[in-house]
Protein backbone atom coordinates (compact mmCIF):
# COMPACT_ATOMS: atom_id res chain seq x y z
CA UNK A 1 0.00 0.00 0.00
CA UNK A 2 3.02 2.16 0.67
CA UNK A 3 4.13 1.70 -2.51
CA UNK A 4 1.18 2.75 -4.37
CA UNK A 5 0.82 5.85 -2.13
CA UNK A 6 4.20 6.73 -2.98
CA UNK A 7 4.55 6.26 -6.54
CA UNK A 8 1.17 8.36 -6.78
CA UNK A 9 3.39 10.97 -5.30
CA UNK A 10 5.30 10.92 -8.32
CA UNK A 11 4.77 13.29 -11.29
CA UNK A 12 5.75 10.90 -14.08
CA UNK A 13 2.77 7.94 -12.39
CA UNK A 14 0.31 10.74 -12.26
CA UNK A 15 0.72 11.53 -16.21
CA UNK A 16 0.86 7.73 -17.48
CA UNK A 17 -2.45 7.14 -18.85
CA UNK A 18 -1.62 10.35 -20.72
CA UNK A 19 1.57 9.19 -21.59
CA UNK A 20 0.31 5.99 -23.11
CA UNK A 21 -2.37 7.50 -25.14
CA UNK A 22 0.72 10.01 -26.59
CA UNK A 23 2.37 6.13 -27.68
CA UNK A 24 -0.64 4.85 -28.92
CA UNK A 25 -1.27 7.90 -31.32
CA UNK A 26 2.39 8.05 -32.47
CA UNK A 27 2.41 4.46 -33.16
CA UNK A 28 -0.45 4.83 -34.72
CA UNK A 29 0.23 7.79 -37.07
CA UNK A 30 3.68 6.31 -38.43
CA UNK A 31 2.06 2.93 -38.97
CA UNK A 32 -0.61 4.80 -41.63
CA UNK A 33 2.47 6.46 -42.98
CA UNK A 34 4.10 3.81 -43.45
CA UNK A 35 1.74 1.62 -45.48
CA UNK A 36 2.81 3.20 -48.88
CA UNK A 37 0.43 4.61 -51.60
CA UNK A 38 0.42 3.86 -55.09
CA UNK A 39 -0.02 6.60 -57.36
CA UNK A 40 -1.26 4.72 -60.25
CA UNK A 41 -3.97 2.96 -58.32
CA UNK A 42 -5.17 5.76 -55.52
CA UNK A 43 -8.29 8.00 -55.76
CA UNK A 44 -8.01 11.53 -55.05
CA UNK A 45 -8.68 11.00 -50.94
CA UNK A 46 -6.03 8.25 -51.36
CA UNK A 47 -3.57 10.52 -52.09
CA UNK A 48 -4.49 13.36 -49.68
CA UNK A 49 -3.54 10.70 -47.06
CA UNK A 50 0.25 11.37 -48.13
CA UNK A 51 1.99 14.27 -46.24
CA UNK A 52 2.44 16.86 -48.42
CA UNK A 53 0.10 16.06 -50.74
CA UNK A 54 -3.24 18.27 -50.80
CA UNK A 55 -6.82 18.10 -53.26
CA UNK A 56 -4.83 20.52 -56.07
CA UNK A 57 -1.76 18.13 -56.28
CA UNK A 58 -3.76 15.18 -56.10
CA UNK A 59 -6.29 16.00 -58.81
CA UNK A 60 -3.71 16.60 -60.94
CA UNK A 61 -2.05 13.71 -60.36
CA UNK A 62 -5.18 11.63 -61.05
CA UNK A 63 -6.11 13.56 -63.74
CA UNK A 64 -2.36 13.41 -65.35
CA UNK A 65 -3.14 9.46 -65.00
CA UNK A 66 -6.06 9.34 -67.02
CA UNK A 67 -4.72 11.58 -70.12
CA UNK A 68 -1.50 9.94 -70.50
CA UNK A 69 -1.32 6.76 -68.45
CA UNK A 70 0.62 5.13 -65.74
CA UNK A 71 3.55 6.76 -64.23
CA UNK A 72 6.83 4.17 -64.66
CA UNK A 73 8.45 5.92 -62.01
CA UNK A 74 9.06 8.78 -59.44
CA UNK A 75 10.68 10.99 -61.59
CA UNK A 76 8.62 10.51 -64.37
CA UNK A 77 5.66 11.46 -62.10
CA UNK A 78 7.66 14.51 -61.05
CA UNK A 79 7.85 15.66 -64.96
CA UNK A 80 4.34 15.00 -65.80
CA UNK A 81 2.24 17.01 -62.63
CA UNK A 82 2.70 20.18 -62.41
CA UNK A 83 3.69 21.34 -58.94
CA UNK A 84 5.60 18.52 -57.50
CA UNK A 85 9.41 19.79 -57.75
CA UNK A 86 12.11 17.21 -56.18
CA UNK A 87 11.98 18.22 -52.54
CA UNK A 88 8.70 17.62 -52.69
CA UNK A 89 9.08 14.78 -54.09
CA UNK A 90 11.73 13.13 -51.64
CA UNK A 91 8.77 14.41 -48.99
CA UNK A 92 6.38 12.60 -50.43
CA UNK A 93 8.13 9.33 -50.98
CA UNK A 94 8.79 9.35 -47.23
CA UNK A 95 5.70 9.65 -46.33
CA UNK A 96 4.44 6.43 -48.22
CA UNK A 97 4.24 7.77 -51.50
CA UNK A 98 5.08 4.88 -53.92
CA UNK A 99 4.73 4.20 -58.00
CA UNK A 100 4.26 0.50 -58.30
CA UNK A 101 4.56 -1.43 -61.44
CA UNK A 102 2.79 0.56 -64.43
CA UNK A 103 -0.56 -1.56 -65.10
CA UNK A 104 -0.10 -3.84 -68.74
CA UNK A 105 -2.53 -1.88 -71.07
CA UNK A 106 -4.97 -4.15 -73.22
CA UNK A 107 -3.77 -4.74 -76.96
CA UNK A 108 -5.66 -2.91 -79.10
CA UNK A 109 -7.39 -4.98 -82.03
CA UNK A 110 -5.09 -5.20 -84.95
CA UNK A 111 -2.26 -3.96 -82.99
CA UNK A 112 1.11 -6.62 -83.96
CA UNK A 113 0.47 -8.21 -80.35
CA UNK A 114 -3.17 -9.03 -80.88
CA UNK A 115 -2.37 -10.16 -84.40
CA UNK A 116 0.78 -12.63 -83.08
CA UNK A 117 -1.60 -13.96 -80.31
CA UNK A 118 -3.99 -14.99 -83.03
CA UNK A 119 -1.44 -16.77 -85.42
CA UNK A 120 -0.40 -18.89 -81.97
CA UNK A 121 -3.83 -20.35 -81.49
CA UNK A 122 -4.22 -21.05 -84.54
CA UNK A 123 -1.24 -22.79 -85.17
CA UNK A 124 -1.69 -24.46 -81.76
CA UNK A 125 -1.98 -28.56 -82.02
CA UNK A 126 -5.30 -29.75 -81.60
CA UNK A 127 -7.31 -27.04 -82.80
Amino acid sequence: MRLVRSLAALPWFRWRPWLVGVALAWATATAVHAASIDANTATETQLQAVKGIGPGIARRIVAERRRAGPFADLGELERRVRGIGAANLRRMAASGLAVGPAPRRAAEPGSSTDETQAARRASAPGR
